[in-house]
């Protein structure tokens, strides 16, 4: 698959009423205009490196897997937040 298509297809799998969150949470985190995420979107460019690592962790949160595969499935397994419930030490 082409890295420049990656992108678009990801993000045209995300829900109607999900898009424009996980839109500015792409444009914040890549610190990418929002020109850049439509260039992506449609696949005239792919994502420098540094930002396909920050949108790789950020389908990883959003949708459960990874595009590029910069990130180390260990690593994810680790961070998610549902894989690693954390207990109140106080409840019994």
């Amino acid at each position: 698959m082409d890295k420049k298509k990656l992108f678009g297809q990801w993000i045209n799998s995300i829900p109607y009423g999900q898009f424009e969150k996980v839109r500015q949470r792409v444009v914040t985190e890549c610190r990418c205009t929002t020109q850049s995420f439509y260039q992506w979107k449609m696949g005239v460019v792919a994502p420098g490196a540094l930002a396909q690592e920050r949108i790789d962790r950020i389908a990883w949160e959003e949708t459960g897997r990874q595009l590029y595969g910069t990130i180390d499935q260990g690593k994810l397994d680790l961070q998610d937040p549902q894989a690693n419930p954390q207990t109140d030490p106080q409840t019994p």
